[in-house]
């Protein structure tokens, strides 16, 4: 009777028996980094009943005139945007070399900026919702008891840690 393992390459091959290695320890389960919007769309159904193409691109600015922005990505997708009257720019300047994110609708190949900003800050939002939630523990503590009040302490859990 033959018992053992059956395996190919180096380890089946090995002449001298051994036992078999020990299992490693496992490791601990590492914080995923904060999200980063690259680029992205979607497709919605307007109040008239047609389907909207919306896109969006955080980047760097490499190009600007007066009717156009080209983003790239981090990925190297690069992306020229239309800019006019309507775009709402909310930060102070535009310029080649800028991290921007752009989003507006989308029409064939075409990209029309809707709006322009400061690419989001996923840390600086976590902390605002902590302070919102403890705003509203405060709040929710300085309420008379009311025994027919609904436990709210699973409407605000406490967010997930980010590194």
């Amino acid at each position: 009777m033959i018992s053992g393992a059956v395996g190919t390459g180096a380890a089946a091959a090995s002449a001298s028996p051994s036992a078999d290695p020990a299992p490693s320890a496992p490791s601990a389960p590492s914080t995923p980094a904060a999200p980063s919007v690259t680029h992205g769309e979607s497709v919605t159904k307007d109040a008239d009943g047609k389907y909207r193409v919306y896109t969006w691109q955080t980047g760097t600015v490499t190009q600007k005139s007066g009717s156009s922005i080209t983003v790239r990505s981090s990925d190297g997708t690069t992306w020229t945007w239309a800019i006019n009257a309507d775009t709402d720019v909310r930060r102070k300047s535009v310029a080649v070399g800028d991290t921007v994110m752009v989003g507006g609708p989308r029409d064939g190949e075409s990209r029309t900026a809707a709006r322009i900003t400061d690419p989001l800050n996923f840390d600086k939002l976590h902390n605002r919702m902590k302070e919102l939630r403890k705003q509203m523990q405060d709040l929710r503590g300085s309420l008379p008891d009311r025994p027919d009040a609904p436990d709210l302490s699973k409407d605000f859990p406490e967010p997930p840690k980010l590194p």
